[in-house]
């Protein structure tokens, strides 16, 4: 199987203390190669898919036939869990906390440190929505990682809260 010439390959460990690749070849295809464990597959195969194989996956190479038993992915997404209240206010006060801090940076310059204090604000902001989406879609609403297709999933208006240009 060829994709084509690699242009980018990023070597990470993976989710199970295993190696993954996430790899850009020629023409801009991206794929995500990972090395799963053999105990790992026997746990698949035995208690079922876990969150991250659940979205989906495809054997790419099983020399033993391991991976032979493992369930067809559904697509579902992981349930976001919803905080208690202790775990909201904090939230919203470190997002509050944040905001705070912007225009004193910004008043002294300091555009590299209001660049990240605005990030920090963007990651808890997004949060935020991703708890909004699972509270009015449902727990099980699909709110993928890291904000992304967040047009997709969050409520009318919300996905593009923070990004406007003032």
């Amino acid at each position: 199987m060829s994709w084509g010439e690699v242009w980018v390959n990023v070597e990470l460990e993976g989710p199970y203390d295993n190696p993954a690749h996430l790899v850009f070849f020629e023409g801009g295809v991206k794929v995500d190669f990972q090395v799963v464990p053999v105990e790992l597959l026997a746990e698949m195969v035995e208690d079922g898919l876990d969150e991250l194989h659940e979205r989906g996956y495809q054997v790419l190479f099983d020399r033993d036939g391991a991976a032979a038993g493992l369930p067809a992915a559904s697509g579902s997404a992981p349930s976001v869990e919803l905080p208690d209240q202790q775990e909201f206010t904090e939230l919203c006060s470190e997002f509050w906390f944040e905001i705070a801090h912007l225009p004193r940076y910004l008043a002294r310059g300091d555009m590299w440190v209001v660049k990240s204090r605005d990030w920090e604000t963007k990651e808890l902001l997004r949060t935020m929505i991703e708890w909004h989406a699972s509270v009015r879609y449902g727990v099980g609403h699909d709110v993928w990682h890291s904000g992304t297709k967040m047009l997709e999933w969050a409520a009318p208006g919300a996905g593009r809260a923070g990004l406007r240009d003032r």
